[in-house]
């Protein structure tokens, strides 16, 4: 074995021992629980709406800005470009 075989052994091993295997055991532990689970699965369910949340949120700031560099100042008055909104 080379040195760099021997050292992505190692590190795998430690990945193993220090990270999947410690979560796999909370997992186990949270979804023994009936009343940890439906917390757990609320905090969930929380964290996605979140994130959707987020990214409706950017999309409206893309569109926005897109609105807003697509126009043309001419003196007091906007003039649109474009509507179209790019993908």
């Amino acid at each position: 074995m080379t040195y760099k075989q021997i050292e992505a052994t190692r590190e795998l091993r430690l990945w193993i021992g220090q990270v999947i295997v410690p979560t796999i055991g909370v997992s186990a532990a949270i979804l023994a629980n009936p009343e940890v689970r439906r917390a757990a699965s609320e905090k969930f369910e929380d964290v996605k709406a979140k994130i959707r949340r987020k990214r409706v949120r950017a999309a409206v700031t893309r569109l926005s800005l897109f609105i807003f560099f697509s126009t043309q100042v001419t003196g007091k008055h906007a003039k649109l470009v474009s509507e179209k909104f790019p993908g």
